[in-house]
């Protein structure tokens, strides 16, 4: 009969004095069948300022690193611990990004957080102090909430809060207008003045295409 060693899962060999490493690694024990992912979490010299942003919770402030490309949303212990949250010890994901490994978060919890113009309370994975360089890692639990409006260029980054009202109804809401006739190039700011002189504040535009033969243009949503 055919011997394979169960440690290394080699054949010609039994297991008792095998040295040699696993041809395939060793499935690891979850707690949970959920595994989420996070992308690189560091502070160095690649990273854009933009995404280091200032975060509320109560009466504390802390820097957050947002991460789009984070399905969830990450917080240290010794800052989790000071805040006294509530904690919560079952179903807890896998967190992959760390490098090329996983951790099992400590517990998570539950916290309402003010960014930028946005409140929103969103679960957070407790993990290790030594794992975070920053307080917290706001992921896609914020990011992607319908309340979120985002502003993001080459050198800033805003979080807005979505208009309650409906943007499609042309009754309800600011109008702009372009005071001169205007020559655009492929992509151009244009000045526009308001319907109300009192207003000031920011903008929120819904977006828009026009198919008009030769006068072909598209706004861009944003704020």
């Amino acid at each position: 009969p055919t011997i394979k060693c169960q440690k290394c899962l080699r054949v010609g060999h039994d297991s008792a004095n095998c040295k040699l490493e696993p041809l395939t690694p060793r499935p690891e024990k979850r707690t949970s069948n959920e595994e989420r992912k996070t992308l690189a979490i560091t502070t160095h010299d690649n990273c854009n300022d933009k995404f280091f942003k200032k975060v509320s919770i109560g009466d504390q402030n802390f820097v957050a690193y947002v991460d789009f490309g984070s399905e969830c949303s990450l917080m240290r212990e010794s800052d989790a611990c000071n805040l006294s949250l509530t904690k919560v010890l079952t179903e807890l994901p896998f967190i992959k990004g760390f490098g090329n490994s996983s951790v099992t978060p400590s517990y998570k919890t539950f916290a309402t957080i003010k960014l930028d113009e946005v409140e929103a309370q969103i679960e957070f994975l407790v993990v290790k102090d030594d794992l975070l360089h920053t307080s917290l890692l706001v992921g896609q639990n914020f990011t992607e909430l319908p309340c979120v409006t985002v502003l993001k260029d080459n050198s800033k980054l805003i979080f807005y809060k979505s208009p309650d009202n409906d943007t499609q109804n042309r009754d309800n809401g600011l109008k702009l207008y372009v005071l001169n006739a205007t020559k655009l190039k492929k992509v151009d700011l244009v000045e526009v003045c308001t319907s109300d002189p009192s207003f000031s504040g920011d903008v929120y535009v819904e977006g828009y295409s026009c198919g008009e033969p030769g006068n072909e243009y598209h706004l861009h949503q944003g704020a």
